[in-house]
């Protein structure tokens, strides 16, 4: 099931056109302010999601839907980044899709490689499976020579 987006009022959207440009995929704003200056790329990147974000009025927005709405004068229900890269945000690399078109483009986010899991957009975690035992005692048994093996010694 999509996920609903949360209603703009149009006093947010009046102070996103009075107070950010939109130039070359990125957001400007046009007035120097306490957390902005004039001309300075407006918001900052989420280091978990990997999405541009800017908080205005104490509510997060992510930068490309403000893009896409200074561009198009709505906001769009679903947003796709065409080249699958989540701060790139020019307006020919942004498209409003169905929640079937999105889910149908998406990028797999599990590992191919095996023993490798995806932890987030720029973590991956080695997973090495020693075996199946029978009880706890003799799982952790099985890590501890691993780990003595695998130790590095100077």
């Amino acid at each position: 099931m999509p996920i609903k987006q949360r209603e703009v009022t149009e006093e947010q959207e009046q102070y996103i056109k009075e107070n950010l440009e939109y130039r070359d995929g990125d957001l400007y704003w046009r007035e120097d302010r306490p957390t902005g200056r004039r001309g300075v790329v407006a918001g900052t990147t989420n280091q978990l999601s990997g999405y541009r974000i800017i908080s205005l009025d104490g509510y997060i927005f992510q930068v490309h839907r403000i893009i896409y709405f200074l561009n198009h004068d709505k906001w769009p229900n679903i947003l796709h980044h065409r080249n699958h890269v989540r701060n790139d945000n020019r307006i020919e690399n942004l498209e409003s899709v169905t929640h079937a078109e999105n889910m149908q483009d998406r990028v797999d986010s599990r590992s191919r490689t095996p023993g490798v899991e995806v932890v987030n957009l720029r973590k991956y975690k080695a997973v090495l499976t020693i075996g199946m035992f029978d009880t706890e005692e003799e799982a952790a048994d099985a890590i501890e020579r691993c780990t003595e093996l695998l130790m590095v010694v100077e």
